[in-house]
């Protein structure tokens, strides 16, 4: 399964505060307006996993959930919009492409204590 990966070196999408007059201040996020578009595969949950934990401590870069056009030069640094017709291919980039995930939790009545691991398959 492809993973699109932004990255903005230099920027921090990390929520973070300071004590400002001792009390707890949450400081703005500026987002770029540029990325460099990255993409990574992760065809299990092992994978998907090792992605995560390898961006965890990466502030500079994120997942969203589109899908690069075909048209997109990823040398050249891209826009987070959705693909427009009206706009050059870097501009807005970005397509809705459904991809299967499984939701997992409480919401869908799956305790964390019944699944067990087997391969890529979750299974009680």
């Amino acid at each position: 399964m492809p993973i699109t990966i932004l990255n903005a070196k230099g920027y921090s999408f990390c929520k973070s505060y300071q004590y400002r007059d001792k009390k707890l201040v949450k400081k703005n996020i500026f987002l770029p307006r540029y990325f460099r578009l990255e993409t990574a595969e992760a065809d299990s949950l092992e994978q998907l996993s090792a992605l995560l934990m390898r961006l965890e401590d990466d502030p500079s870069r994120l997942i969203i959930r589109g899908a690069a056009t075909d048209e997109i030069d990823v040398s050249k640094p891209v826009r987070r919009k959705k693909a427009d017709g009206l706009l050059l291919p870097q501009e807005a980039p970005f397509v809705d492409k459904p991809i299967n995930w499984r939701m997992l939790g409480d919401k869908y009545g799956v305790s964390h204590d019944t699944l067990k691991l087997a391969g890529d398959k979750l299974i009680d």
